[in-house]
């Protein structure tokens, strides 16, 4: 019930004028689709906030979020849906400093941030406790590499489905193979429409591989995994490989 809630689309930047507190974030800037300037946000005290779920989704003139950087979101546990749908994010900087150690639910975090062509800022992130990532970084359509999330630390991760679907400009994943994953049963359609991909290394801790896992993907597509390499064709044939 945030009070500019019927003005939404009449808002082209905040400014967080005097020191507030606040312990839930939820919603809060969704759908203010010509928001696009974030003025003194370190003033916007969220360190007692455990939901920031949908906070700015569909903000999809915001092309920066410098203004989050010094924010305190440890005690974070819900950022399903924060940046849903802002398509004219160009970078994520202002999220490199964040503790998210205490997240569980990522999912559909940054779907749909067409305009992100990578995501290096994420590299120091600690995801030890996210549960679900799926659809995290769906129709990034303009994503060229993964390389910020090699170290990251999934093996509690459940959900994975739908992760990079649509991703259609990434064309080679090779920092997966350290991924520990052995406990998640669910990557449906995980690389699904990445129509540019060529070349991916899946980590040996994935128990089985299935065709739906790159669901319409480049049928020459060369997946290496546990010491083989496969194609998708080859999935296309035995739907299943053990």
């Amino acid at each position: 019930n945030v009070p500019w809630k019927d003005e939404l689309e009449k808002i082209e930047r905040v400014q967080i004028l005097d020191q507030v507190k606040s312990n839930y974030m939820k919603a809060w800037f969704e759908n203010c689709i010509n928001l696009n300037i974030l003025i003194n946000f370190q003033n916007l005290d969220v360190s007692d906030c455990t939901d920031f779920s949908r906070m700015f989704l569909n903000c999809r003139s915001l092309q920066n979020l410098n203004g989050l950087q010094n924010w305190n979101v440890s005690n974070g546990t819900e950022f399903s849906s924060m940046f849903f749908y802002c398509e004219s994010l160009q970078n994520l900087n202002g999220l490199q400093n964040w503790n998210i150690s205490n997240g569980t639910n990522f999912f559909y975090m940054f779907y749909d941030c067409n305009s992100l062509e990578n995501i290096d800022e994420l590299q120091t992130w600690n995801v030890s406790s996210g549960k679900d990532f799926s659809c995290m970084f769906g129709y990034c359509t303009y994503l060229q590499n993964l390389n910020g999330l090699q170290n990251w630390n999934v093996s509690n991760g459940t959900n994975f489905s739908y992760m990079f679907s649509n991703c259609e400009s990434l064309w080679n994943i090779n920092i997966l193979k350290n991924w520990n994953i052995c406990n998640c049963p669910d990557f449906f359609k995980m690389f699904a429409y990445c129509t540019s991909l060529q070349n991916i290394l899946l980590p040996d801790t994935l128990s089985i591989l299935r065709k739906d896992i790159f669901y319409e993907c480049n049928p020459t597509l060369k997946i290496h995994w546990k010491n083989h390499i496969y194609t998708y064709e080859d999935l296309l044939e035995y739907q299943t490989i053990y």
